[in-house]
């Protein structure tokens, strides 16, 4: 995939397909400034702007990705859900083996993936023992 320019936001298509989407990082000059007439003060101007730029990027993202979707068959959507549905439930089981270690599964890192927040343990080192932070009976 060719890099994106620094800043922008990266949608790739849930089928695995290759396509993705590359939204560009706001710059002034693309800022719905005209939102901000009528504003009562400068807060209130900067909400509306930032809504009105914010509501602009969603709708283009929104219709670049349905373009695409539509290049997909019904059966390549159900494959995905399908996919993405395994994967859900293979993290849903991981997270209720953990249950009852005091460990603190939720913090998560690029390196190690899933980590303990309170002893930094990462989860595919764990074998079943106690969170060492914590004075519960083992």
């Amino acid at each position: 995939m060719p890099d994106a320019a620094p800043g922008s936001s990266r949608f790739l298509c849930p089928v695995r397909c290759g396509w993705h989407h590359d939204a560009p990082p706001l710059n002034p000059a693309a800022m719905e400034w005209s939102a901000a007439e009528g504003s009562a003060d400068i807060s209130e101007a900067i909400s509306r702007v930032s809504q009105a730029t914010a509501r602009r990027t969603a709708s283009a993202t929104e219709a670049a990705l349905t373009a695409h979707l539509d290049t997909h068959t019904t059966i390549d959507l159900v494959t995905a859900l399908e996919r993405l549905h395994g994967q859900v439930q293979q993290l849903t089981e991981a997270l209720a083996d953990t249950t009852g270690t005091d460990h603190d599964w939720r913090h998560a890192t690029p390196e190690a993936g899933l980590t303990c927040s309170r002893c930094g343990l990462a989860h595919k080192f764990w074998s079943g023992e106690p969170c060492p932070t914590t004075d519960s009976p083992a």
